[in-house]
């Protein structure tokens, strides 16, 4: 039986903590959503080139744990990898931020 490859968090992100959200924990959730309705876009296959804005993600303990759980088991998965990308705007996306969150000034 093939060994599974699990993906136990998409979309994990600092952006809620250094937003200071109330609830950073449900950032992933909330990237998801705004995909879904077409206001941010993960393009596949697309990661920064900056390689070092990935490292406080890489090195984030919660990360770190979860690879710890993978490597100790290896006969139930096959690997841990980090995978590199990045969310954008729309042009939905900016034209929703120009009307409801920086309406302009009358």
């Amino acid at each position: 039986m093939a060994r599974p490859q699990i993906r136990p968090r998409p979309n994990v992100s600092l952006l809620g903590q250094d937003a200071r959200c109330q609830f950073p924990r449900f950032v992933p959730n909330y990237i998801s959503n705004l995909c879904r309705l077409g206001l941010l876009r993960i393009r596949p296959l697309s990661h920064l080139t900056a390689e070092e804005a990935y490292a406080p993600i890489i090195n984030h303990p919660d990360v770190h744990k979860g690879k710890q759980e993978v490597e100790a088991a290896p006969e139930v998965y096959k690997g841990f990898e980090v995978e590199k990308k990045y969310v954008e705007l729309t042009e939905y996306g900016m034209q929703f931020a120009r009307a409801c969150i920086y309406p302009p000034k009358k």
